[in-house]
C-alpha cells in the first residue's frame, strides 16, 4: 500500500510538471503564437495606415519604427473604451537623435515642433475627441511648459495632448512604457511622456 502510494505521488509530481511545461510552452509564444494574431501582417497594416505620414516624415528624415509597436485595449476605461497604437521613431531617426541630446546641445525652443512618435486609434476606441479611429497622427511636442500635439499627415493640429512631461532630458534612459490610468500614457526612451484621455 505505500509502495503504490509514492508511485502515485510520483506520477502526480511529473503530471504536474508536464502540464506547467506545457503551459509555459504556451505562453511563451505570446501573441505570435496565439490563433488569429499574426504580428507581421499587423506591421505591415501599420505601414499601409501611416503611409500618407511619409512627407511629414521626410520633412524632418524620421521614420517610425513599427516593429517596436505598442498596443493597448482596454473597455469601460472612465466609461468609455480605448484601443490605441503607439509607435515610436527609429533609434536613428534624426529627431530622435536631437530628443537624446541635453537642453545645452540642443536647445527645445530651436528644434520644436519635435516629432516624437507615431498615434492611432482603433475601433473599438469611444474615448477621444477630434481622433478618427483609423486615422494616423503623430505626436510633437513643442516645448518643455506646454502640451505635446498630434498632428494630422499634412502637419495641421488635430488638438492638444492632455499631459505631457520631459523633465529629465539627456538623462540615462528608463526604457519605454505604458501606462493606463483611465487612459493610455506612454513613456520614450527619451524621457518624454506623453498621454491623451477625453478633455
Amino acid at each position: 500500500m505505500k509502495r503504490s502510494f509514492i508511485v502515485g505521488i510520483v506520477a502526480l509530481v511529473f503530471a504536474v510538471l508536464a502540464g506547467c511545461t506545457s503551459n509555459q510552452s504556451d505562453d511563451a509564444r505570446g501573441l505570435n503564437g496565439s490563433a488569429g494574431w499574426d504580428h507581421a501582417a499587423f506591421v505591415t497594416y501599420l505601414e499601409e495606415v501611416f503611409e500618407p505620414m511619409t512627407p511629414l516624415l521626410d520633412e524632418t528624415g524620421d521614420r517610425l519604427d513599427f516593429e517596436r509597436f505598442r498596443f493597448f485595449s482596454g473597455k469601460g476605461l472612465n466609461g468609455a473604451d480605448e484601443t490605441v497604437v503607439v509607435i515610436p521613431l527609429t533609434a536613428d531617426s534624426p529627431s530622435h537623435l536631437l530628443a537624446m541630446l541635453p537642453e545645452e546641445e540642443a536647445p527645445l525652443d530651436e528644434i520644436v515642433p519635435l516629432p516624437l512618435a507615431g498615434f492611432l486609434s482603433l475601433d473599438p476606441c469611444t474615448c477621444f475627441h477630434s481622433i478618427e479611429n483609423g486615422v494616423p497622427y503623430l505626436y510633437r511636442a513643442l516645448g518643455y511648459d506646454v502640451q505635446a500635439e498630434l498632428v494630422d499627415a499634412d502637419g495641421s493640429f488635430v488638438r492638444a495632448s492632455t499631459e505631457f512631461s520631459w523633465t529629465d532630458r539627456g538623462a540615462p534612459t528608463e526604457g519605454e512604457w505604458v501606462l493606463v490610468r483611465g487612459n493610455v500614457y506612454f513613456h520614450l526612451i527619451s524621457c518624454s511622456v506623453v498621454g491623451t484621455n477625453q478633455k
